[in-house]
């Protein structure tokens, strides 16, 4: 049974994706026992990207450091280490494609290693970028996923050539679909001998009322294999693909019948890969955690632990150094819209946040809810630290925010950016 800490403040001046997104990795734990640190970014409005640490041996956060200046609330500060023996911190951050910094995210190794209040710039990286997710290899590279490219967008992978030089943008994944809106929400991960694995939904939305045959859902989920750092892709049966490939069944995650998002892809210490597909929405409670195994994908739904009234509607993944899985979900009342007489779940005021764990391959799920109930202002968008062979997770960090979800006034409201940590498991 999990034991957390009391939520704390790390913010009021927050944005309003202030946590946002799960791909984008927003915490880092270097160290063990008392002698470890926990290193954290967060955006405050309207892009700030903050940077705080938690020093295990006092019990005390240290000050709120004021790191960059990004793009907008898409800004979405990712953060990872490497493995070099006193590991430095890498991060990447905005844009919101064409316009800010030319499309291209700032990418920035820390100072000093264990720090996260100065930084050193390297080389901008991408092409019309948004949403960040990277990952740092066991050969000392790092490799990003994003949505990007020319109109349409499309999901576009870079890597490291060398500690300062990366490849050009490659176009991995994309849609027969007209030009639209398209968010792929790509998931990059990589297992202990380097080899890459990369995995994207499908959404689509049009910027107006949808057309004859034009849909605002997910087609599905799909993930491909690199065991060349990039340079070829196959299935996760071996079978070569083509990119940049469509959308395929071969290549699919199990997913329900609604609106299947990505939340989580995630490698455990023996090398398994696990994915996580929940339904952004109302209309199937679904959570599908599932394994790649000899016979394919073996799936479990962990929905079936939240309190039978409260309805997922976002999810993500991570994997601890003993192989337990975890989730932070937000969850709402569904009862509640109706109520309200609205059509959409974003930063329903309903929304709170619950961590589940399983220690039997997903299975079964204890569930905990760690965010104070609120009935009028909303606890969502979850961002738990996820794993890497490089920093394992020995007890996940949550950050989640607190209130408006934005959009309904000229200025954007201010949130607040809380973080629980785990402290026993």
């Amino acid at each position: 049974m999990p034991r957390h800490s009391a939520p704390f403040l790390l913010s009021s001046h927050g944005s309003v994706r202030g946590t946002a997104y799960c791909f984008s990795n927003k915490s880092v734990t270097l160290g063990k026992g008392d002698q470890a640190k926990t290193h954290v970014v967060w955006l405050d409005r309207p892009a700030t990207v903050n940077g705080r640490t938690y020093d295990h041996a006092t019990r005390t956060w240290g000050p709120t450091h004021r790191l960059f200046e990004g793009s907008d609330n898409h800004t979405s500060p990712a953060l990872v280490a490497d493995g070099f023996g006193d590991p430095h911190l890498r991060l990447m951050l905005g844009p919101h494609g064409a316009g800010w910094n030319s499309g291209r995210f700032l990418w920035a190794i820390s100072d000093q290693p264990g720090r996260i209040d100065a930084w050193k710039w390297q080389n901008d990286v991408g092409y019309l970028g948004t949403y960040p997710c990277f990952v740092h290899t066991p050969q000392g590279l790092d490799a990003i996923v994003y949505r990007g490219g020319e109109w349409p967008p499309s999901t576009m992978f870079q890597r490291q050539r060398s500690m300062r030089h990366w490849t050009k943008a490659r176009e991995i994944f994309w849609q027969d679909l007209p030009p639209q809106y398209t968010h792929y929400a790509s998931h990059i991960d990589c297992d202990a001998k380097g080899a890459l694995y990369l995995a994207s939904h499908f959404y689509t939305q049009t910027a107006g009322a949808p057309l004859p045959g034009e849909t605002r859902e997910s087609r599905g989920v799909a993930i491909l294999k690199s065991s060349d750092l990039g340079e070829t892709w196959s299935g996760m049966d071996g079978e070569p693909v083509a990119i940049p490939a469509l959308f395929d069944e071969r290549l699919g995650v199990p997913a329900s019948a609604g609106n299947p998002h990505l939340g989580g892809l995630n490698i455990d210490s023996r090398g398994n890969v696990w994915a996580m597909v929940h339904d952004a929405g109302v209309k199937a409670r679904s959570i599908l955690v599932s394994r790649w195994g000899s016979k394919g994908w073996e799936p479990n739904d962990a929905a079936r632990f939240l309190p039978a009234e409260r309805m997922p509607v976002d999810a993500t993944l991570t994997i601890d150094s003993r192989d337990r899985l975890h989730l932070a979900v937000t969850a709402l009342l569904p009862d509640r819209l109706k109520d309200d007489d609205v059509e959409t779940w974003w930063g329903h005021a309903s929304c709170e946040v619950f961590h589940m764990v399983s220690a039997d391959a997903g299975k079964s799920w204890s569930c905990h809810q760690v965010s104070p109930t609120d009935d009028k202002l909303a606890n969502w968008l979850p961002n738990i630290s996820r794993n890497s062979v490089l920093h394992p997770v020995e007890k996940p960090t949550i950050l989640y925010t607190h209130g408006l979800p934005g959009g309904a006034t000229p200025e954007e409201p201010e949130t607040e950016i809380y973080c629980v940590r785990v402290e026993e498991m």
